[in-house]
């Protein structure tokens, strides 16, 4: 693995867990329901973040769930800026990762 691949690697997993904490204690929200950050990626120069989650439960829609955490993205940056030692805190784009609806409702294989 290049070291710039393992650089990447480390940020992103950082990144995941500080939005994860920030979510976990500030946002009380019912909307929110129960998000789960599945993983992050970065471009090649570390600028933008695209952060992949999950949700489940709630009061709210999953189309609520992507505006609440739009909403949210300069407290995210600002807790992120807080903590890491970057050059420049990445922009977070959010994106629903739809692998569980995918591999929802399929059987187990049988072996």
């Amino acid at each position: 693995m290049k070291k710039h691949d393992k650089t990447a690697h480390r940020i992103a997993d950082q990144i995941r867990f500080l939005i994860s904490m920030k979510l976990l204690r500030s946002v009380k929200d019912t909307c929110l329901g129960f998000v789960t950050l599945t993983h992050v990626e970065l471009n090649s120069d570390f600028r933008v973040a695209t952060v992949y989650y999950t949700r489940l439960g709630g009061t709210g829609s999953r189309e609520e769930t992507a505006e609440l955490l739009e909403e949210l993205k300069g407290v995210l940056r600002k807790e992120i800026g807080q903590h890491l030692r970057l050059r420049y805190v990445p922009e977070l784009r959010f994106a629903y990762d739809e692998i569980l609806e995918m591999n929802y409702g399929q059987p187990p294989c049988d072996k």
